[in-house]
């Protein structure tokens, strides 16, 4: 059906496969409303024939839906395992605090658990009690493979030190860059 100013055409089709046109009108659809007009220029509203009129069949091959795993970026950013590093990757064991004169050492042992190489940083902070002695100490290494373990000894110097009863350590873990 193809519609051209206020007039409707017909479209069919002959057993020998031949295109005839037809304009349409009440009669020739069967309904009330045809392809009249009002004075106005305002067509009436469509009946329910109309609108069966003007459906189109189904499409013989529709574009069948994709199966298989979404393919939105957002479903597959939230379904891919996040594989960048983190502390919890890291695992300390055996640490021990030293004391000796105006220095405080600390000692032990760092494992990347994870899949994937790493730059490791400690910082170590002194602590005599709740209270926080000097500033923290800093040690790191690179490329700790998976599995590796690196031995740390990490020191501060300072005659606060002496006191010290405690200490905390603080990992930053990155991948290998």
């Amino acid at each position: 059906m193809a519609v051209t100013g206020g007039t409707t055409w017909l479209f069919t089709r002959d057993t020998e496969g031949d295109e005839k046109g037809a304009q349409s009108n009440a009669e020739s659809d069967g309904n009330e409303t045809g392809g009249s007009i009002d004075e106005n220029g305002t067509a009436p509203e469509a009946s329910r024939v109309d609108v069966e009129n003007e459906s189109q069949p189904a499409a013989a091959d529709p574009e069948p839906e994709p199966e298989g795993p979404e393919t939105n970026e957002s479903a597959i950013n939230e379904s891919a395992p996040d594989t960048t590093p983190t502390a919890e990757d890291v695992t300390l064991s055996d640490t021990e605090l030293v004391i000796e004169s105006n220095m405080a050492t600390v000692t032990g042992t760092a494992t990347n658990e994870g899949d994937e190489p790493v730059t490791i940083d400690l910082e170590v902070q002194f602590l005599e009690g709740d209270e926080q002695l000097g500033r923290p100490a800093l040690g790191g290494t690179t490329g700790l493979q998976p599995g590796d373990s690196w031995e740390f000894t990490i020191s501060a110097r300072g005659s606060e030190l002496s006191g010290a009863t405690d200490y905390e350590i603080a990992k930053n873990v990155q991948t290998r860059s």
